[in-house]
């Protein structure tokens, strides 16, 4: 069961439990994962919905996935959502082990603020809106944590790359929906084999992945680097693509503006604690 955190205890239990943002100047080299910029399209069908611009860079001790996104989202009878969400992912740069997320959203003038502050045995998962705000505590699954956050497909590309990068041939994740009430779901994902993919004037031998839950089955072609060259979901129509200009050798990491909405900032432990014997689920550290 869940422990709710009142909204006028949200601040004082944020800053009791977290105190220093990672969105500071870079202070490390290497990390979790390898620096990156680009941008994804996003199509239903034919028809394009709008783009996910994306960087991966590490901060201080941490990897971090910055997410900017702006979507015009169909919906019955003809009306159409304007979607603009941001989102920051950390993890840790020596484990891969989720440290924070935070997501900012607007849609149709309403915004919506979601943040996870994770712990060794427990997270809180806070909801913040116009209406005011809650956190809800729940124990922290074991293993691995992958967040599941609609329409931020940057979050998937970060699960590709760590996917990549093992040896398996199927196995057991565990995914983090954020949704009205968190759900932590047992997921599956299955290397497919490699074939030919085309990225724009030239063709590179791209790994296929299944990724699969209770209610849905992705695909995503992967580079031989392990980004994310295209993720899909035939049972919408979704199709997310990678552009081909922003996976050239030698492009700047350019810095980050903070968007029309704002960028979050996640906050994790001062401390983080040292190497703990691996759960079940872990995945074992891999040479980068």
């Amino acid at each position: 069961m869940p422990r709710t955190v009142p909204a006028a205890c949200r601040v004082a239990a944020v800053l009791g439990a977290v105190l220093v943002a990672i969105l500071s100047p870079r202070a490390a080299r290497g990390g979790w994962f390898a620096d990156d910029q680009g941008f994804y399209r996003v199509y239903q069908g034919e028809h394009l919905l709008g783009t996910e611009r994306v960087t991966f860079e590490q901060r201080s001790d941490s990897s971090v996935v910055v997410s900017m996104i702006g979507e015009l989202l169909p919906r019955p009878g003809g009306i159409v959502d304007t979607l603009r969400k941001n989102s920051v992912l950390a993890v840790s740069g020596r484990d891969g082990a989720l440290r924070g997320y935070q997501s900012h959203e607007k849609v149709n003038g309403e915004l919506v603020s979601r943040s996870l502050s994770m712990s060794d045995t427990t997270y809180t998962s806070y909801r913040q809106t116009s209406a005011g705000g809650f956190g809800d505590t729940y124990e922290r699954p074991p293993g691995r944590i992958y967040v599941v956050d609609p329409q931020v497909f940057a979050l998937f590309d970060a699960l590709c790359r760590d996917m990549h990068s093992q040896r398996f041939d199927e196995r057991t994740v565990t995914l983090l929906y954020i949704a009205a009430r968190d759900t932590a779901v047992d997921g599956r994902v299955k290397r497919l084999g490699k074939a030919p993919f085309k990225l724009g004037a030239q063709t590179v031998m791209a790994e296929k992945f299944s990724i699969s839950d209770p209610w849905s089955q992705f695909f995503a072609w992967v580079s031989p680097s392990g980004r994310m060259l295209r993720l899909t979901l035939p049972a919408v129509g979704l199709r997310v693509e990678r552009d081909p200009d922003s996976l050239k050798r030698g492009r700047a990491i350019r810095p980050v503006p903070s968007g029309a909405i704002g960028l979050p900032e996640v906050l994790v432990p001062v401390s983080p604690q040292v190497a703990r014997t691996p759960r079940p689920d872990s995945l074992p550290p891999s040479a980068r």
